[in-house]
């Protein structure tokens, strides 16, 4: 959501920007984290094997939603999404049985 101005009057009002649209039989949204406002980066990248050096994607407006699948065979599914929410575009999604 926006704050922005109403187009008839001076008033603010809260204005969708973007969704994400998950089918609610399939998916079960159980967990979902974001960037604590004022938190520090430690480190900008990853020392690797080889000593080059990995370099964090620093995203301020990242979140991360993770959702389930209902059980088929005893198996579910775990989904993690990771969306920019000022966009909202999916960055990156992976799955896991």
């Amino acid at each position: 959501y926006a704050i922005g101005p109403n187009g008839t009057t001076n008033l603010l009002v809260a204005q969708e920007r973007w969704s994400l649209l998950l089918d609610a039989e399939q998916e079960t949204i159980v967990a979902m984290a974001f960037k604590h406002p004022g938190a520090r980066v430690h480190s900008l990248g990853e020392i690797l094997a080889d000593r080059t050096v990995m370099n964090k994607y620093l995203n301020p407006n990242m979140i991360a939603l993770a959702t389930m699948t209902p059980p088929v065979r005893g198996l579910s599914t775990l989904n993690i999404y990771l969306i920019d929410s000022v966009r909202g575009s999916i960055l990156h999604k992976v799955q896991s049985i």
